[in-house]
């Protein structure tokens, strides 16, 4: 594999490189990393012809977002493709109270909160574009519709599930923007497999998840409009 050789997104219009930047790092997951070497990694990622770059609210709360974008800054816009997600608001941090998952070191004053109702999408949305410092984004993800609760050790992994709510609230306006030709791709972006199969088959998640540990065959054909990314 090619760090600089293109990939078809699905159906889509949209090519991606093999290799992609993911942006926890650049929010400083688990531990903190200097803004300037957070940019030196970006710049360094160009320099070895990736040209695919992702990063979600989530990751510092806001950091990742900021600083990807003060690090693409130098480069032709038309030359990068950018990946953010939907589905964590981010609201203030009370004094006192923690943030909602508490692995990013040194983040911004912010806690992360699910919310799939159509006002925190748009919402969501418009303050990435701020904090990316751009006019656009070119794919759009559900983030951790099951709050990322399969990381955790014992955990079953559909004991949290806002499927019904992103696939109600959330995929229609993420579909319709793809429509208009405002963002070229849309997926999902979550640790585990069982619930990115259930998108994968819109209209058939929750019978298809009503027996615990298993996924009941679903007649409806695959979902061939939405691109699932498994983080």
């Amino acid at each position: 594999m090619k760090a600089n050789q293109l990939r078809q997104i699905g159906k889509t219009s949209l090519q991606v490189t093999q290799f992609g930047l993911g942006g926890t790092t650049l929010g400083n997951i688990y531990s903190a990393v200097e803004e300037q070497a957070a940019l030196d990694t970006i710049a360094a990622a160009y320099q070895a012809g990736v040209r695919y770059f992702d990063s979600a609210p989530l990751y510092g709360y806001g950091l990742s977002e900021i600083r990807l974008g003060r690090g693409i800054a130098r480069y032709p816009r038309d030359q990068v493709v950018i990946s953010t997600k939907v589905g964590w608001a981010l609201v203030p941090l009370e004094p006192g109270k923690p943030q909602a998952i508490d692995i990013f070191d040194k983040a911004l004053p912010f806690r992360g909160v699910i919310d799939y109702s159509r006002d925190a999408i748009l919402r969501s949305i418009e303050e990435s574009l701020k904090r990316l410092n751009t006019d656009r984004i070119d794919i759009l993800l559900m983030h951790d519709p099951d709050e990322a609760i399969s990381i955790q050790p014992g955990h079953d992994p559909s004991e949290i599930s806002h499927f019904d709510e992103a696939m109600k609230n959330a995929y229609p306006i993420l579909a319709d923007l793809r429509r208009q030709g405002v963002i070229k791709a849309v997926g999902v972006g979550m640790n585990q497999w069982q619930m990115l199969y259930d998108f994968s088959w819109p209209g058939c998640g929750s019978l298809r998840r009503s027996v615990r540990g298993t996924r009941s065959p679903c007649k409806q054909p695959p979902c061939s409009s939405l691109l699932v990314i498994q983080r």
